[in-house]
């Protein structure tokens, strides 16, 4: 390594010359890192929290499940219970009601539009019932749809 300084100084011969001289050096050593602070701890905390993350997702998952089976057997509960009392109660009535009216009108007794508004509740209960029939269907759907029945999922393929 050559250094000099910014001053003059005098050679053998006596003349100014800068201040200089080359040195040799030999350099040698061994670098050792002392871990003060362990440097994964953010990876390693990340992680934790992401397993976290991962555990209260799948917690929410099953209980959305849950909530969508729950629901979808509510409904077919109460689509089957309104299909019941139409099937056993208000549509036998409602045809005997009819047949009454139909009966007191051939006698003269009733007049003909009086059969005809009957019909027509007749005709509007068996509409009625009819979408209770469809109320159960789908309720029937959105329980294999919850419940991820094998049935419905080889139809949707």
């Amino acid at each position: 390594m050559s250094s000099s300084f910014p001053v003059f100084g005098v050679d053998q011969a006596g003349r100014l010359q800068p201040v200089s001289s080359v040195f040799h050096f030999f350099k040698f050593g061994v670098s050792v890192d002392l871990p003060v602070r362990n440097k994964n701890q953010g990876a390693i905390e990340a992680a934790v929290e992401e397993a976290a993350a991962a555990k209260q997702r799948r917690e929410f998952g099953e209980l959305t499940v849950k909530h969508e089976v729950a629901a979808s057997y509510a409904q077919y509960e109460r689509a089957a219970r309104a299909m019941e009392i139409f099937r056993v109660g208000v549509r036998p009535q409602a045809k005997d009601n009819l047949s009454v009216v139909r009966q007191t009108y051939e006698l003269g007794s009733k007049p003909w539009s009086d059969y005809l508004i009957e019909q027509r509740r007749f005709i509007e209960l068996e509409n009625e019932f009819i979408d209770t029939q469809l109320a159960v269907y789908n309720a029937r759907v959105e329980i294999s749809r919850a419940t991820s029945t094998p049935e419905l999922e080889s139809r949707e393929r």
